[in-house]
């Protein structure tokens, strides 16, 4: 599960990047750091749940300073969790979020739950990325109340699956699970024939 992080601009100009949630924030970038919207800033720690903190749409600059350091540390909804320079752009020059850089059309979860890519913890994974999935293909499951409900393409012709976008843990529904590739393989392979 990700979730944009909150944005404002300090009195010296800088975007200050803040926690939307309360919960223990363990950061993944350091002074210096280059950072784009839809870059994973670090991970919020929730009731059990690991929330990846991203920055949020047409942001871009310099990491200045961490706010938040530390291996888990304490934070409230609004705190800073760190500091980009006032160079920093906000605005359509900005890059893209990661996922839409990946490209492909996105999958998303169904239902809420806890996300599952593989049967068992020792199972290879249902689906991996560059794989053809075929129609009727279980990809993942889906863990509502101990009862699992399995994830299943159910397109009429096989999609390539270009990048796995969540990992095991936590989603909501309308969370992006995955990206397909957008050129259909099958009418590739019609088209060669």
């Amino acid at each position: 599960m990700t979730q944009d992080a909150l944005m404002h601009r300090d009195a010296e100009g800088r975007i200050v990047l803040a926690a939307p949630k309360l919960g223990a924030f363990t950061a993944s970038v350091r002074k210096g750091d280059a950072v784009a919207s839809g870059q994973v800033i670090g991970t919020l720690h929730v009731l059990g749940a690991r929330i990846a903190v991203v920055a949020p749409p047409n942001v871009s600059g310099r990491v200045e300073r961490v706010e938040a350091s530390g291996a888990r540390s304490s934070v409230g909804y609004g705190a800073s969790l760190l500091s980009l320079s006032a160079q920093a752009t906000v605005g359509a020059d900005a890059p893209a979020p990661m996922d839409t850089e990946i490209g492909g059309e996105a999958f998303d979860a169904p239902m809420d739950g806890q996300f599952y890519r593989r049967p068992t913890p020792e199972d290879p994974p249902f689906a991996t990325e560059g794989e053809l999935v075929q129609p009727g293909q279980t990809i993942g499951l889906i863990e509502v109340m101990k009862f699992f409900y399995p994830i299943v393409w159910e397109g009429e012709r096989p999609r390539l699956l270009l990048a796995w976008v969540a990992e095991d843990g936590p989603v909501q529904a309308g969370d992006t699970l995955l990206r397909w590739a957008t050129d259909d393989p099958a009418a590739a392979g019609e088209a060669d024939a």
